[in-house]
């Protein structure tokens, strides 16, 4: 199966899912659309493009899984930050997460030196706290300092 077969049947495939569902929802009329117009217009597209590649694809080159992976290191890098930031925010709150998080892309992703991935990380870190906490006056978790 190449690229192009495997992306085209992924993409019909969460199409169809999401259009499954989307049906569920009230549809509401043309003055007042209900919730489930744009979900059910979005997998129409879905599907619709799917179908599309899945028809215009030709067959070449094999799709290699192994070399697929291995390129793709970084990408599963981000993805374990950010499943450990998730599982994180609330015990150990907002600072020390997002501080933890931006320094380890900035450092071990983007390969910045250790002064200035922390500089960064605590500049942004300190600076989404004052956005969320003292502008838009959101609780967030305190964490383990209380911050």
């Amino acid at each position: 199966m190449t690229k192009e077969r495997f992306g085209s049947l992924f993409l019909l495939l969460v199409g169809a899912y999401a259009l499954i569902y989307s049906v569920r929802l009230p549809l509401g009329n043309w003055n007042q659309p209900g919730p489930g117009v744009f979900p059910l217009i979005l997998s129409l597209l879905l599907s619709a493009i799917g179908v599309a590649l899945l028809v215009s694809s030709r067959e070449g080159k094999k799709f290699n899984w192994k070399d697929s992976l291995a390129r793709q290191k970084n990408t599963w890098a981000i993805l374990g930050l950010t499943v450990g930031f998730i599982l994180g925010f609330d015990r150990l709150g907002f600072g020390l997460t997002s501080g933890l998080y931006l320094f380890l892309l900035f450092f071990w992703i983007c390969r910045f030196r250790p002064g200035i991935a922390a500089g960064l990380a605590a500049g942004i870190a300190a600076a989404g706290w004052y956005l969320f906490v003292r502008i838009l006056n959101l609780q967030l978790p305190p964490g383990l300092w209380r911050l």
